[in-house]
């Protein structure tokens, strides 16, 4: 499994995604800080807790883009990351 972790558009939101080898699914779990764990409203986002839920990285991570605001650049750097940790690459350095 990966995880990454990043600050959402929302300054109290938080966006962990990543690749689920076990479900095989891509996920992402967008949480706002600013609500109790226990409030409905905590979880903004649950995507890829079922198995085989998104298989596929552009879609995903077209969703994903509307969470959070990264330059190109590094949005780019983790397409690259996710696809490499799907097929079990993910132990090998992405270039700059």
């Amino acid at each position: 499994m990966s995880q990454y972790i990043l600050k959402g558009k929302h300054p109290q939101q938080i966006v962990m995604f990543g690749w689920d080898s076990m479900l095989e699914t891509f996920f992402a779990h967008i949480t706002d800080k600013s609500k109790a764990e226990d409030d409905r409203d905590y979880n903004v986002c649950l995507l890829g807790f079922h198995y085989r839920e998104i298989e596929t990285l552009d879609p995903f991570m077209h969703t994903l883009r509307s969470y959070i605001t990264i330059p190109d650049k590094t949005f780019h750097r983790y397409w690259l990351r996710l696809g490499m940790d799907k097929v079990g690459l993910s132990r090998y350095a992405i270039p700059e």
